[in-house]
């Protein structure tokens, strides 16, 4: 049984007691977010990330081997107009002709506040599209919907990655206010992989190790006048 490593990275810029003893949760937006004005340790923020979470894993495929899925979830408030330009989100990916990458959004919403009540706005198909970067890269866009001064907007996104040896870079920090950021990566004991931070302020970084294990299915087709397939489980 291999043990699958679990390290994960967080910081936490601390606004107020409510805003990190709140759950972070897609779909949880709350009336205290979409009223607040301007930011509590930065007025003149014209947007700030309430939250952002992420986790790498690795994930096994009979015909790929090792893969890596990221998933991303993030919470965006807009102050002003000039902050307009957060909701509008881009993720870059590989697509080379031996490293094609996938990228879905999902769970896209921009909340406003109308007369005392939550009025929710999702994303639809007409905005996300693709952009071609370069002959190895491509852009995944989206346009969030009935943005305003004051909107709270809210996305998922997954890639996955047919490569066992590609951990993308999480940025904690931003031009704009972050009040809480983690990062997570899960592989295999026998993968290595070493961290590599910049700048002067580092995240906490903490490792646990968790059971796991992978049932391999496989086929033998035998030879002879009666051939017979034998189908065999590998733990």
């Amino acid at each position: 049984m291999k043990i699958i490593k679990l390290l994960s990275l967080s910081w936490i810029l601390l606004v107020a007691p409510k805003a990190i003893s709140q759950e972070f949760k897609l779909g949880k937006v709350s009336i205290a977010e979409l009223e607040q004005k301007v930011h509590p340790k930065d007025s003149s923020a014209a947007a700030a990330i309430l939250y952002k979470k992420g986790i790498s894993r690795m994930e096994f495929d009979q015909n790929e081997g090792f893969c890596i899925v990221t998933d991303v979830e993030a919470r965006i408030k807009i102050y002003k107009k000039e902050g307009y330009e957060w909701a509008n989100q881009s993720v870059w990916y590989y697509n080379q002709t031996n490293l094609k990458e996938r990228v879905f959004f999902s769970d896209a919403v921009t909340y406003n506040l109308v007369n005392g009540k939550i009025e929710k706005t999702k994303l639809k198909s007409d905005g996300s599209f693709d952009e071609v970067l370069s002959k190895f890269r491509g852009l995944k866009k989206i346009t969030m919907p009935n943005v305003k001064e004051g909107s709270v907007i809210e996305y998922h996104y997954s890639i996955r990655c047919p490569s066992d040896n590609i951990i993308r870079d999480w940025d904690f920090q931003t031009s704009i206010p972050v009040n809480y950021s983690e990062f997570k990566i899960a592989y295999p004991e026998y993968y290595v992989f070493k961290p590599r931070q910049k700048g002067y302020i580092f995240p906490k970084v903490s490792t646990t190790k968790n059971s796991k294990s992978l049932t391999i299915n496989s086929k033998e087709r035998g030879t002879g006048l009666v051939s017979r397939t034998e189908f065999y489980n590998d733990k």
